[in-house]
This record gives structure tokens, sequence and C-alpha cells, in this order.
């Protein structure tokens, strides 16, 4: 192929590019419109509008006519032209060209009074500031419905009760609500709002995740202000006029009440070691809120909320037990309404104990006694015997199977841990404590032999 064919065949795959500035300008200005050939040498350009449905070309003093300025919106396109016999790129892709006025556009009425009633006549006037000259058609909307189109400016009608409502927009309720951390028992104000203000009531709306939407039944006749002692998902709105002409609902408002009451966590039994099998009573109680009907939510890191309706939340304790616990109270009937976390409360619980027998003597003497002490050690670094806070109490067993029971199990024999035998033979023991009844391991037995 001749070199003159090659360059031809790759210029028949070149398109113009339109590019268009800002389309939003004050009446009497200008879009620059701009074409492009890449690559640029020796280009200039074709300019088309589309008219009905063809395009037509229009002509401009610039020579090369790259750039334009255009004060008509419409489908616009252009191509590029070089070369003598002259060559013609592909055109571009066609650009929609909407122009904004930035002109402000007011609308007055006559009379101006606050209020019209049937059977009179009032004139709306819609006037483009900077536009006067200009010949307009005016687009009349009420409620964002099209009422008329008309080419002058001023449009008068008799109104009826059916003409209520605003032209050119509807106004919005506004919702703004106080602080929301209150005491149990106090209350939250919420306000509603329409500008401009004058001759507005208001209704009120309230609803949950799980509940439908309830009108809010006040005494107030305004209903501007309102106190609500209930969180939830509220709206309101404002009515005024006969008939009523109702504004645009506000938007919906989550309210999350936190009832500033503090929280206060204990426990039963409060041993400062658990072991795995013992049973623990949390209780969650909030300073001023006794009478109040609650939900009561427990947390503990790595596990699911643990909820219940009674304050009280008893358990079987394990190993994975431990950690640091909280509780959160929420109103029964209202999940929106809770107050603060509590101080965390920490569980240390460790394996089942092994209690541990220690004689003073190995063999028994003639008529005389051997004291045997029986202690409880757990698996941690916690160490307790008879005489510490965590209340052991002990059982003592004699022969091959534990078969003998020295002290009755209801007996408190002795409280030290220790305990007098003066017959031969295997002993054992164990320790016991709490409600229900927790007991360690057995402990490994000690033969007491008569002295020879």
């Amino acid at each position: 192929m001749k070199e003159s064919a090659v360059i031809r065949s790759r210029l028949l795959f070149q398109t113009a590019i339109l590019e268009a500035g800002s389309t939003t300008i004050p009446l009497g200005g200008s879009v620059t419109l701009s074409c492009s050939v890449e690559p640029s040498a020796g280009w200039k350009y074709r300019w088309f509008r589309k008219t009905s449905d063809t395009f037509v070309e229009f002509s401009t003093n610039n020579e090369e006519n790259r750039d334009i300025t255009v004060r008509q919106g419409g489908i616009y396109r252009c191509n590029g032209v070089r070369g003598n016999p002259a060559f013609t790129s592909n055109p571009s892709r066609d650009v929609t060209i909407e122009i904004t006025f930035s002109n402000k556009v007011v609308v007055t009425r006559r009379p101006n009074w606050p209020q019209m009633f049937s059977g009179e006549t009032i004139t709306l006037t819609c006037e483009v500031q900077g536009g006067e000259t200009t010949e307009w058609t005016y687009e009349w909307k009420r409620d964002g419905l099209v009422v008329d189109w008309i080419n002058g400016k001023d449009s008068t009608f008799i109104v009826s009760e059916s003409s209520s409502g605003d032209y050119m927009y509807k106004p919005r309720a506004k919702l703004t609500k106080g602080p929301t951390t209150i005491p149990v028992g106090g209350s939250v104000t919420l306000s509603c709002s329409v500008e401009p203000s004058a001759g507005w009531k208001y209704r009120w709306f309230r609803k949950t995740s799980d509940t439908s939407e309830v009108q809010i039944r006040t005494n107030n006749g305004e209903n501007r202000y309102i106190t609500v002692a209930q969180g939830g998902i509220y709206r309101c709105e404002g009515v005024r006029g006969n008939p009523a002409f109702t504004s645009n609902p506000s938007r919906d408002v989550t309210i999350k009440i936190t009832f500033s009451n503090k929280v206060v966590v204990t426990r039963r039994p409060n041993w400062p070691e658990m072991f795995s099998g013992e049973t623990i009573t949390l209780t969650c109680e909030v300073q001023g809120g006794e009478t109040t009907e609650w939900t009561y939510e427990w947390k503990r890191p790595g596990l699911a909320t643990h909820r219940t309706n009674s304050k009280d939340w008893t358990f079987i304790v394990s190993q994975s037990s431990s950690g640091d616990y909280m509780c959160q109270c929420k109103l029964r009937d209202d999940r929106y309404s809770s107050t603060q976390r509590s101080n965390a409360i920490t569980l240390s619980v460790s394996g089942k104990p092994k209690a541990q027998l220690d004689r003073n003597n190995a063999e028994l003497p003639p008529g005389g006694r051997v004291t045997l002490t029986c202690t409880v050690n757990s698996l941690s670094s916690f160490s307790y015997t008879s005489s510490s806070s965590s209340a052991w109490k002990y059982v003592w067993y004699r022969g091959e199977n534990c078969s003998e029971l020295l002290t009755g199990e209801e007996a408190v024999f002795p409280s030290n841990g220790e305990i007098n035998v003066s017959e031969e033979g295997l002993h054992w023991c164990r320790g016991k404590r709490g409600q229900p009844v927790y007991y360690t391991i057995l402990s490994d037995p000690i033969s007491i032999d008569e002295a020879s």
C-alpha cells in the first residue's frame, strides 16, 4: 500500500471531540463550546445545531472555529476539516446543551393578605430579575403539579376552597430535640416549626421499628412544644387554614433517651474466686428506678447478650465464664430508652479443686490421737483454708471406700479444718460451701497405723 493511502486510512478513524463549558449563566450570557481532533495540526471546524428533526450547519466569524459561543440550548455536534481536497473527520457525539439562567425568579401576589376567602380575586406575578425585556413563557405549579402555561407574567384567578396550597413550593416542618439524657421519670422536650411560622398548629407522630405509626395526643392547642418520656422515631407536621392545609412532614428523628441514674451490679456469693460447677447470682439495680419495669441486658466480651426481665441472673459457672460482666437496663416496652452500662464486675473461675489431707503423726500412740488437717487449694495462685473468707466447711470419711462418715453433713465441725482421730485405717476429707452445696474433689487417703 502506498504511504499516502496508509495515512488516509488512519485518518478515517479520527473523531471530533466536543466539550462544553459552564451551562449556568446570567441572562444574555453565553456558553463556550470547544471542538478538537487529535492530532490537532491543520484542522478547521464545522458546527451543527439540531432544530426540529434535522441538523443545520451554522457559521461563525472565527476562521478556525475551534471555540464558539452560543446563547441557545439545543443538540450540538461538530467535525474537523483539513487538506485540499478537503478531508472530514468523523463527527463528534451529539451533546445536549441545557442552559440554566442564574437570574433570580420572584413571585409576588396582590392583594398580600395573610389569608384569602372563597370568591376573592388574586393576582400572582412572576418576575425574572434582570430579564424584563426577554420574551418568556411562564409555567405555574401548585403542590408540584403544572396548573397553567401563559405568555404573560400575571396569573389572575378567583380563589376557592380547592385553591388552598403553596405556589412554587410547599414548606417542610422541622423537628428539633432538646437534651436526651434525663433521670428516670424525666422527660425530653421536642419542638416543631414551619417557616414562615404564622398560624400553624402541629401534629405529632411516634413509631418504633416494631409497630405502626401512632399520633400523639396532647392538651396543648398549638402543640409546637411537647414533652415525651419514651424514645422512638418521631415526626411532626404543621396544619393551618380552613380547609386545613398540611405542610410536608418533618424528617424522621430517632430519639434515644439515656437515663442518668447509676446502675450497680453485685454478686452472691462474693468470693474472690469461683470454681467450675459453682452457682452464682449477679444482681443489676438502677438506683432510683426500683418501681420501673426494666429489661436487663448482660454483656460479656465474646458472648451474645443475655436478656431477662428479672434483675437477678443465676447461672452455673465454668472456666470459660471468667471475664468482665456489665449490665444495661432498658424500659420493657421501649427499646429506645436505656440506662448507661454499669461498671464491670470481674469473675475469676478456676477448675474444680481437690481437698488436701495432712496429719501431724503417721502412727497412732496407744490411747492417744492423731490430728488431721484438711485444706482446699485451687489450681490458680489463690489458696483457701478453713479460716479464709471463702467459708469452706469439711466432711470427713474413714474406710477403704469412704464407707464411714465421721461427721454429719450439716455439722460445722471443726471450723479450722482439723479433726482428731483415735482409730487406725484410711481417712479422707473434702470441702463444701455455698447454696446449693458445692463439693470439692475428694482428697487422697491417709493411712493411720497403730504404733508398734
